[in-house]
């Protein structure tokens, strides 16, 4: 890593993560050297390419958003969070090439849909070689590592899978829940464990989902302050579904 140069890239808008992620929020067991080396990437003076890989429900997602809201409130730096870029020609789907120079730490998920694209591999090569030459921090992840995918550009790939970490491994049932209930209090609710464990097994089971779920509890009107027992958690998802 490169040591990051000392100019001033004032945030234009605050990164918004309504989820929650940060730090020191995310449970670590048996990804400690990951999360701090995203920690270090956020944190620290150097820039550089951090890529993360791992199953559905590892905590990718996690540490890419705590990672903008960490580089974000240390120093009022910019950040991005780019969710799964897609081979869509639309501009809101590209990759911010054009806005490299305004941010100071870009986050990309799901870099499958990278590879295999020629102008979206072009696009991630810039980026790598400014994050390579002290000009960006480049956090990438996505399920499969970089060598398991189908990159056109030989640079690119040798580059990323340079920059690889360990594989994330994924939460136990235990810890999941864990950090369901934990998020649930952050937002004024008391998930009861009867409810979670329900939860936990009649509904999708990656974190992004069972975090969606809350989104719905706390938009009830007078949510806050109350214990969600299963018996409202159910009317809850029951309304939530499209009618027939």
């Amino acid at each position: 890593m490169a040591p990051a140069p000392h100019n001033e890239r004032q945030l234009l808008f605050p990164f918004q993560d309504p989820s929650g992620s940060r730090f020191d929020n995310f449970i670590a067991q048996g990804n400690q050297m990951v999360l701090e080396r995203c920690r270090e990437l956020a944190l620290g003076g150097v820039t550089g390419v951090l890529v993360l890989h791992g199953p559905a429900g590892s905590g990718k997602s996690h540490l890419l958003r705590a990672s903008c809201v960490a580089r974000t409130e240390h120093d009022g730096h910019a950040a991005l969070w780019v969710a799964h870029p897609d081979r869509s020609a639309s501009p809101c789907r590209a990759l911010p090439v054009a806005q490299e120079s305004i941010f100071d730490l870009l986050a990309l998920d799901g870099i499958e849909a990278i590879a295999g694209d020629p102008m979206r591999e072009a696009e991630c090569f810039r980026l790598v070689l400014a994050a390579w030459q002290g000009r960006l921090r480049l956090l990438l992840a996505g399920r499969q590592p970089p060598q398991a995918l189908p990159w056109a550009l030989p640079d690119l790939a040798s580059r990323l899978n340079a920059a690889t970490l360990p594989p994330l491994k994924p939460l136990v049932d235990e810890l999941r829940l864990r950090v369901v209930q934990e998020r649930c209090e952050a937002r004024g609710m008391r998930l009861d464990d009867r409810a979670a464990r329900w939860l936990l097994h009649h509904h999708p089971r990656d974190l992004e989902s069972l975090l969606a779920v809350l989104d719905r509890l706390e938009e009830q009107p007078g949510a806050v302050g109350k214990r969600v027992t299963l018996a409202r958690l159910k009317r809850v998802l029951f309304e939530a579904q499209p009618s027939p």
